[in-house]
């Protein structure tokens, strides 16, 4: 049995990896800076099942969390840290490296979770992105877009979840986009943000994810997933297959694009969520996530890598190697959103849920809460699993399931 502490999660499944530890027979720390954010009365059961949860902890600063990870009452000291939160990446490379725990480098982490930094270091090593500028105002924001040309696409240099990122095809759209990004200091977890924006030229094409490791330097590729987009200007994930529906010389460019640029930032020890676009002329970064990828998409793969994910992601913050896996047929996804803004008063899932190839439907907002139209990931109310032998059969049973879904809205007034 070994002690791994867990620093941070996104919101969806915040304790998935915790609970993959605990069955795994490690103790288990969570830190976190509240739980609030994790609405932990969702997650009851799992809580109770982790050895120490710290709630005050300063997760975004490394020497404060390795104090933390030295001095937990009761527990044996740590044998690996790790977070899937992108915000607070660097910090637990950092108190991974000064508890001489197993860890990604540092740098190389601020490098890939700035995107301004990485668009430097890839544009330095002659790799294929689009063109971009960053700014601190938003009028920085607007002259960086016309020198560019519109439309472009805005977005927070250290941002994540798709929050604040938008599609501006003129002058205002991108002041308006840019100003709601920058009043933005923190996520609510202790992190600050970097209170500047990335402006690149907007590339047309499908988005896709290269979903890989690399360890010690050896890359090993579970995957790329398509992506389903909501229209500008906020490019909300609606969906996805994963494996994606991509011919195999399509598939092999983009796994080659996303390890040479993973190469280029220098990570060597991370689980990673790269995200590409398509263009005419090949494929291009968009942003690399030094982390596991977030939301359901981990449940996603794990249904046809037929193996959780998350095992992997304990083996490597301990020091091991984790096991290389291939998909053995094809889930996809869908997200339930709003139709608008309001309260939420109804969830009809009934029908869906008996179609064939639907695996399991998901709802991550509770009745009378809040909700709007989907502006970033957070903004979803749950998400459907389908999983079949062909990647258009899984596709088919998610889009009719999508349309049996019901939501009932009581409009913001």
């Amino acid at each position: 049995m070994a002690h791994i502490v867990i620093a941070e999660s996104p919101s969806f499944d915040p304790f998935g990896l915790a609970a993959t530890a605990k069955r795994l027979g490690h103790e288990v720390t969570v830190a976190v800076g509240s739980l609030d954010p994790y609405r932990p009365e969702r997650h009851q059961s799992v809580l109770d099942q982790v050895d120490h949860v710290l709630t005050g902890v300063e997760t975004a600063d490394g020497s404060a969390l390795a104090k933390t990870v030295r001095g937990i009452p009761g527990a044996r000291p740590a044998d690996g840290i790790v977070t899937l939160s992108s915000a607070h990446a660097e910090a637990v490379a950092h108190a991974a490296a000064e508890l001489g725990l197993p860890g990604e480098d540092p740098t190389a982490v601020n490098r890939a979770h700035n995107k301004e930094a990485m668009r430097r270091r890839l544009e330095d090593a002659g790799i294929h992105q689009p063109l971009f500028a960053a700014a601190s105002t938003a009028n920085g924001a607007v002259s960086a877009a016309e020198g560019l040309g519109f439309p472009v696409v805005i977005k927070p240099v250290d941002g994540y979840g798709n929050r604040g990122v938008g599609i501006a095809h003129h002058a205002e759209e991108t002041r308006n986009l840019a100003s709601a990004a920058l009043a933005v200091s923190d996520d609510g977890r202790s992190a600050r943000t970097a209170t500047r924006v990335l402006v690149e030229q907007y590339v047309p094409g499908p988005i896709v994810s290269c979903e890989m490791y690399v360890c010690d330097g050896v890359a090993h590729v579970f995957g790329c997933a398509d992506r389903i987009t909501a229209p500008p200007p906020h490019p909300v994930e609606l969906g996805g297959t994963f494996p994606a529906r991509l011919a195999p010389p399509v598939a092999d460019k983009i796994a080659e694009a996303a390890m040479t640029a993973v190469q280029a930032v220098g990570l060597r020890r991370s689980h990673l969520h790269v995200e590409l676009v398509l263009s005419e002329d090949g494929p291009q970064i968009i942003e690399i996530n030094p982390r596991l990828v977030g939301g359901p998409v981990p449940r996603e793969m794990s249904l046809v890598l037929d193996a959780d994910v998350h095992d992997g992601v304990v083996a490597m913050a301990l020091g091991d190697t984790p096991e290389p896996l291939t998909p053995s047929r094809f889930a996809c996804l869908r997200s339930i959103v709003a139709p608008t803004a309001g309260v939420l008063t109804a969830v009809d899932t009934t029908e869906a849920r008996h179609l064939p190839g639907v695996h399991d439907i998901v709802l991550d907002a509770d009745v009378g809460a809040p909700v709007s139209g989907p502006r970033s990931n957070s903004d979803r109310v749950g998400f459907i699993y389908t999983v079949s032998e062909s990647s258009d059969g899984a596709a088919r049973a998610a889009d009719e399931a999508a349309r049996l879904v019901r939501v009932a809205v009581h409009p913001a007034t």
